[in-house]
């Protein structure tokens, strides 16, 4: 090559980098001037270089950048050249998520809605008055009475499921009796979706490769290959748009594009009516034939409560098995309140009400949801900017600047023993206290408008199962389950070492459904 071209590179190169280096640093020092304690960036990495070479899982890296100052409300951080704010004081963050909600209304985006319409187009996505306008449309599916109403389908997918894990248990005694729970309750959250939200029966257990599983598990975000596309779409958005990197391919697309056209079609055309955010969404469109939802948009809707249900409930549900098996104490007692609803009801499915009012079932889940939150933590962006009190007695308010990225670092929170006496111990018994309920920093689905619409459905379909499996089964560890259970840093989202596998042995007493 000439040398002339080398020589223009290498200035060029040169510049570039000086410019990156220049703005690396006056990007630091917005922290330093504000007095602002935060952790020392890597250049390009900022504070993500353990994460990305797995020295580290995400729970880990939450809690160090949280312990970096004790005192302060807030700290600073950098996700990879992006500045951001880690709120640590709950009264703070119930501030910024809810009083100052027109401040803070959206999340970061980080997929192209023309590339990515399944992500782009969903409810988590949508901002300012497009996500305002979808979320009071679809808030009604979601009420209480809307809920109760799903119970008898969710009653039934819990019953199969369970008689079919006892059956298997007698069929494969001892250490061969070891079942791993995720891929269980991804099979049951699954049949739950399809029957509450599409109208479409499906029994995954026995048909383990029907094309509502096998699409679910095409877009979990436990692939390893789906977690470097993440990277890449998050943090290089031009070069990931002229490489055409996508999270969802064609034939997952095509395939929920033609299961709602076609529920839609099923229900217009037999006058079908159900509960469901279907149903809202052609609702809607009868109504405003002028601001009609494209079928892309209502796509969207139906793919992500399928996916929080599939993954992220199914996620919940296998730590809660790994727990009750590793803590036989916890277990016998909830299975004591089980045994004692059954024998109210003679031996009958719980009602709605008997799965509500078992105080020790909500605590079990409640401390799970504390102890092992999935969405680790959550975001907002600032819109206008915005004055935050001090961080630390002495320093100056700081002015968060429109554009400017925050964090609710909710496992932290979580496991603060200013906000939990004995954090790091699990005890359900924390929740029979009223004052936790209540407890500030506890928001396992977030805060404030931007929670999560689906909390109610997530608890009561997970109530509802372990009722069914307990009442059945016993739950114990398998050889290869880690005590104490220690999180996996290879992977993306909070998994433990060793899976899930639990091992199950079928109950032989008369307390049965």
């Amino acid at each position: 090559m000439d040398q002339v071209v080398l020589s223009l590179i290498a200035v060029v190169l040169g510049l570039l980098s000086f410019r990156y280096y220049s703005e690396y640093k006056r990007r630091q020092r917005v922290f330093d001037d504000a007095k602002i304690p935060y952790r020392k960036p890597w250049p390009i990495f900022g504070n993500m270089l353990a994460i990305v070479f797995r020295r580290v899982s995400m729970p880990e890296m939450i809690q160090r950048i949280y312990d970096s100052s004790a005192e302060a409300r807030y700290v600073g951080f950098f996700d990879f050249d992006s500045p951001v704010l880690m709120i640590k004081d709950p009264e703070l963050i119930k501030s910024i998520a809810i009083k100052n909600f027109d401040s803070f209304a959206n999340h970061r985006g980080f997929v192209d809605p023309r590339q990515e319409p399944l992500f782009g187009r969903n409810l988590f996505s949508l901002k300012d008055d497009e996500w305002k306008g979808m979320r009071n449309m679809l808030s009604p599916a979601f009420t209480s009475s809307k809920i109760k109403s799903m119970y008898k389908l969710m009653l039934e997918c819990a019953d199969n499921f369970a008689k079919v894990v006892a059956k298997d248990a007698e069929e494969r005694p001892g250490e061969d009796g070891s079942m791993d729970f995720w891929e269980l309750f991804s099979r049951y959250t699954t049949d739950v979706i399809a029957s509450t939200a599409f109208g479409i029966s499906i029994d995954s257990i026995a048909e383990p490769d029907n094309d509502f599983y096998k699409m679910g598990k095409q877009v979990t975000f436990t692939d390893a290959s789906r977690a470097g596309k993440i990277f890449v779409i998050r943090n290089f958005p031009l070069l990931s748009k002229l490489l055409k990197v996508r999270l969802i391919g064609d034939e997952v697309k095509t395939f929920f594009d033609d299961v709602v056209r076609q529920t839609i079609e099923g229900r217009e055309k037999r006058g079908i009516v159900r509960p469901d955010m279907i149903q809202l969404m052609m609702e809607y469109n009868r109504k405003n034939a002028a601001s009609r939802l494209s079928n892309d948009d209502m796509t969207s809707q139906a793919f992500v409560f399928f996916l929080g249900g599939f993954d992220s409930t199914a996620t919940t549900m296998a730590f809660m098995a790994l727990e009750l098996a590793v803590r036989q104490d916890v277990q016998s007692k909830l299975r004591g309140e089980i045994d004692e609803v059954l024998g109210r009801t003679g031996g009958k499915p719980p009602t709605y009400e008997d799965i509500n009012n078992m105080k020790y079932l909500d605590a079990v889940l409640n401390e799970i949801l504390r102890y092992y939150p999935l969405a680790t933590m959550q975001d907002r962006v600032c819109s206008k900017s915005f004055q935050l009190p001090p961080p630390l007695p002495g320093a100056e308010a700081f002015e968060v600047k429109e554009g400017s990225n925050l964090w609710f670092p909710v496992y932290a929170l979580h496991r603060d023993p200013g906000y939990f006496e004995d954090p790091d111990k699990f005890e359900p018994e924390r929740w029979l206290d009223k004052r936790n309920l209540n407890n500030p920093a506890f928001i396992p689905f977030g805060i404030g408008p931007r929670a999560c619409i689906g909390n109610r459905f997530a608890i009561l379909e997970s109530k509802v199962v372990f009722f069914h499996i307990l009442a059945l089964c016993i739950l114990e560890p398998s050889n290869g389950t880690t005590v104490p259970i220690t999180f996996d840093k290879r992977k993306v989202l909070m998994s433990p070492l060793g899976g899930f596998k639990v091992n199950v042995r079928p109950r032989n007493t008369a307390a049965r459904l």
